[in-house]
């Protein structure tokens, strides 16, 4: 069975999503403005950028990450039209 590519309106509500799973239908609002380290050399690391640690939340959370994929998936979808 083939399915038709979703329109505009279904990727804004779906788009950038992963699949299927037992976690929440929406994902949580992140509301912290600062993260924790366990240690001062992993936070040391996080800002030379050697791992992917949240360091502060005007610089991404996953609430921006997530709302980042749905634009994305709509900006595709517009360049295909």
């Amino acid at each position: 069975m083939t399915t038709k590519p979703w329109g505009p309106s279904t990727l804004a509500v779906h788009g950038g999503e992963t699949g299927p799973g037992s976690g929440p239908l929406e994902p949580p609002l992140v509301l912290a403005s600062a993260f924790g380290f366990a240690s001062a050399e992993e936070a040391a690391g996080a800002f030379r950028g050697e791992n992917d640690a949240l360091i502060y939340g005007r610089w991404g959370n996953p609430t921006v990450s997530h709302l980042e994929s749905r634009v994305a998936a709509l900006e595709v979808r517009h360049r295909r039209v």
